[in-house]
């Protein structure tokens, strides 16, 4: 309780009840206490009531601020719609957050009523013009706790900032660089298209699926766009051939030479024409594999009896696009430069397996009567070549079952 002084009313007196929030009645002389006012005292039941509330509000505000708890005091206020009994200090933050509240009341409906602000600023007028006073230390305190709050959101915002910048400009570059890359690409098909026939332009949407690189610089000449074995398909006859030595006896433009540089000890890749070995060392050379590979420009069938190998890989020219066009591809009329029967005699002196890659409407009875042919026989595997869910080509893996060396 605290004592509270007053005019001379005989022998009573008023005090201050902080309990009940009141004042109530003492008489000195009885030392008689009562909360009903004596003859003439009615007007002190509530006298400076207002002066108690503020010093406690004070003395609230004042704990609130040393123990860290202002945020929660102003939201409370607001949340109430009273006023804050305090300093000018602490009041401006209120008024700017009624303006915040305000901002965000426009970004939200689209449309800005001023009316609920004005009327919490004015509220906040009154309570500047009604406060006490607080120690300057509390009130730079305040000033202090929202100064390093806006020093740290506008950190905060500057880092956001800086690392939007940098994720835009990568963004950016990537885009030019695929730009680029594009650029590049259609004046090639360009360059291309006026080279070669109109009917490699289907064949160019597939380029990815022949060499995964290509974007990489692979090289080709018209034969090597329709004739060169899809890389998946070539990684597949790679990894049947074995890690021997093999012989890629017609390897055009590489495709199949580079798979099975990756799988085999070596490759000995020939071909006649002088333009496709040099495409294929250059494509060899993208996939670092120029190094494990023998590239011979001759004939095949007259280099041949000087060659020795575990595999010979044969993937013949088909006579072009229009083998697809007959029902039944036939091995002794359509092959070049030689018949199916010849290319295999030849090649099963060289390597006691052969692999032979073909259309896919070739004859199979045919293939049938190569492995019978050799005496003992050799055995025949015959798979189907399936890319993109579509039948492709057909394999022939023929393997010799007697023992050499007896």
């Amino acid at each position: 309780m605290k004592k509270t002084s007053s005019d001379d009313f005989g022998d009573w007196r008023v005090h201050w009840d902080s309990f009940y929030m009141r004042n109530y009645f003492y008489n000195i002389k009885t030392q008689a206490s009562t909360w009903d006012p004596p003859p003439g005292m009615e007007n002190l039941v509530f006298d400076n009531l207002n002066d108690k509330s503020d010093e406690m509000n004070t003395e609230s505000l004042q704990k609130s601020v040393h123990d860290g708890g202002v945020e929660e005091l102003l939201s409370g206020e607001l949340s109430n719609g009273t006023g804050l009994a305090a300093t000018s200090s602490l009041t401006i933050p209120c008024v700017s957050k009624c303006f915040e509240l305000a901002g965000e009341h426009c970004e939200t409906s689209g449309s800005c009523d001023g009316e609920p602000a004005l009327g919490l600023i004015s509220d906040a007028r009154d309570n500047v013009d009604s406060m006490t006073k607080i120690p300057t230390g509390t009130i730079s305190y305040v000033d202090d706790i929202h100064l390093e709050t806006d020093a740290l959101a506008k950190d905060q915002a500057y880092t956001l900032l800086v690392a939007a910048t940098k994720k835009g400009k990568k963004k950016t570059r990537r885009r030019a660089q695929s730009k680029l890359s594009r650029d590049h690409e259609e004046l090639q098909f360009q360059g291309m298209f006026e080279e070669y026939s109109g009917i490699i332009g289907k064949y160019w949407c597939q380029r990815y699926l022949l060499f995964s690189r290509f974007g990489d610089g692979i090289k080709m000449d018209e034969e090597g766009w329709f004739s060169v074995t899809p890389e998946t398909i070539a990684r597949h006859h790679a990894s049947r051939c074995g890690s021997g030595i093999v012989v890629d006896s017609f390897t055009g433009v590489g495709g199949n030479a580079i798979q099975l540089a990756q799988r085999s000890a070596h490759v000995i890749a020939i071909d006649i024409d002088p333009k496709k070995i040099g495409y294929a060392y250059h494509n060899a050379t993208v996939y670092a594999v120029n190094d494990r590979i023998d590239f011979v420009i001759g004939d095949f069938f007259a280099l041949a009896p000087k060659l020795k190998a575990d595999t010979v890989f044969l993937s013949p020219p088909w006579g072009g696009p229009d083998y697809a066009k007959v029902k039944i591809y036939d091995l002794k009329t359509m092959l070049r430069p030689h018949d199916g029967y010849f290319l295999f005699n030849v090649a099963k002196k060289i390597a006691c397996k052969i692999v032979m890659f073909l259309p896919r409407n070739s004859d199979l009875n045919q293939l049938a009567e190569l492995s019978l042919s050799a005496q003992p026989p050799w055995s025949l595997e015959v798979e189907k070549n399936f890319l993109n869910g579509k039948l492709k080509a057909i394999t022939a893996y023929f393997t010799e079952t007697a023992d050499r060396e007896q």
